[in-house]
């Protein structure tokens, strides 16, 4: 996953000639062939729906979603983006247990699903969901201390 993230920022920016910062594990030249014939593979094997940059920036994160998410997924409930948002709303931060987790994400997904939202939608109620704890602990939406 780094080899393709690596080449994913190596095809992003270019080169550039200072001696700053820490040398990476592969060359360029080497990460800009994987770039390649990934997409060479990708164009192949989707008929160019799915570029190597979109592979490795969404589709690669997959196999790290809760299995509710992937489920939901799978029976087209979601959309690629949809899923995105659901997964970010998990245990460790939200500082609950693996269960209430799921059980919130279900519930974002069970509304998410009657009122028929928009994925934007579900991103700001995921979004304020994630913010309510900074709330309770006296941080603004802005992210500085309210006084």
């Amino acid at each position: 996953m780094s080899l393709l993230q690596a080449a994913r920022h190596a095809q992003r920016y270019s080169a550039t000639d200072t001696k700053r910062g820490r040398p990476g594990k592969w060359k360029r030249e080497e990460l800009l062939r994987v770039a390649a014939r990934l997409g060479d593979i990708l164009d192949h094997e989707t008929s160019s729906q799915i570029s190597f940059a979109s592979f490795v920036d969404h589709y690669l994160r997959l196999p790290d979603f809760p299995p509710d998410v992937i489920e939901a997924l799978e029976n087209r409930e979601i959309n690629l983006f949809e899923a995105e948002q659901l997964a970010r709303v998990y245990a460790g931060r939200m500082e609950v247990s693996p269960v209430q987790a799921e059980r919130t994400r279900a519930e974002l997904l069970s509304s998410h699903l009657q009122t028929r939202a928009s994925g934007s939608r579900l991103r700001q109620r995921v979004n304020e969901l994630l913010r309510a704890p900074d709330a309770q602990m006296g941080v603004g939406s802005d992210g500085d201390l309210a006084i």
